[in-house]
């Protein structure tokens, strides 16, 4: 079997077991190589029976907006290619600090597609708290909205070199020395795969909340936020026909459990 199919045949067996069962007759899959974004989700885009079925809804004042799995595996491809050809690199720490908005769920799986290593990031931060981020992860690049691309002008205030970090910023507003996330949509650089991803590879960094002291990080690779949330999947019952409301706010790790990987 190749690595979706280990995948796919892991995720059926545990769905399959009685909560009694699953210590005894569960293995949890051990790979060489993963890619959540190319080996799992792309998997499901290319299968006929899920492909125009909706992977994403986000809806809320503004209205209601879907994506299929073919639709969101197209367009996070497109943006893949896009931060390539502005110089995002496999091992890049990219910061994604957005509401729940379409451009979160595509910009997470063009990062992971490529390569690069997530910092989910909340948007209540102020810049001192911002920058100190920044500044500790060793940020190459952050994404981020209109109501918030403010709060990286100040960065300089707090020795954050502004000249080495590359801001992306949603919406449709051109923002001075930053990148526009909408010019991905048009953008005809071709997605390039430079090598297998090693399951082992970095993929997620989040930040404690920090409650009793700094925050601290906490590093997820290709395998365990993937693999490890079969868990999360087994105990919220979610099945593919499902439609699964999680008011989780991004930057916050349970956004990724039940918004993104286990869904």
């Amino acid at each position: 079997m190749n690595v979706t199919e280990q995948y796919r045949a892991a995720r059926d067996r545990l769905m399959a077991l009685a909560p009694n069962d699953v210590a005894e007759q569960f293995t949890w899959p051990e790979f060489e190589h993963f890619n959540f974004g190319l080996d799992w989700f792309d998997a499901i885009a290319q299968d006929p029976e899920r492909a125009d079925q909706p992977a994403l809804i986000v809806t809320g004042d503004t209205g209601t907006r879907t994506l299929t799995f073919a639709q969101l595996s197209a367009r996070s491809t497109q943006v893949a290619g896009w931060f390539q050809s502005l110089g995002v690199k496999r091992g890049d720490k990219f910061m994604m600090m957005l509401d729940n908005e379409i451009e979160l769920w595509e910009a997470m799986l063009a990062a992971i597609k490529i390569g690069a290593v997530i910092l989910p990031t909340t948007v209540m931060l102020d810049p001192k708290a911002l920058a100190s981020r920044i500044t500790r992860a060793g940020v190459h690049w952050a994404v981020t909205n209109q109501q918030n691309i403010h709060k990286f002008g100040h960065l300089d205030e707090f020795d954050v070199d502004q000249a080495s970090l590359g801001v992306v910023v949603t919406g449709t507003d051109s923002v001075e020395g930053t990148h526009a996330y909408h010019d991905a949509y048009a953008s005809t650089h071709e997605f390039v795969i430079d090598a297998p991803t090693p399951a082992d590879a970095e993929m997620l960094v989040y930040f404690t909340s920090g409650t009793t002291s700094e925050p601290k990080m906490v590093l997820h690779t290709q395998e365990s936020y993937s693999v490890g949330h079969f868990s999360t999947l087994y105990w919220l019952g979610v099945e593919a026909s499902d439609v699964h409301l999680n008011i989780s706010s991004p930057g916050c790790g349970k956004h990724a459990w039940s918004s993104f990987f286990a869904p």
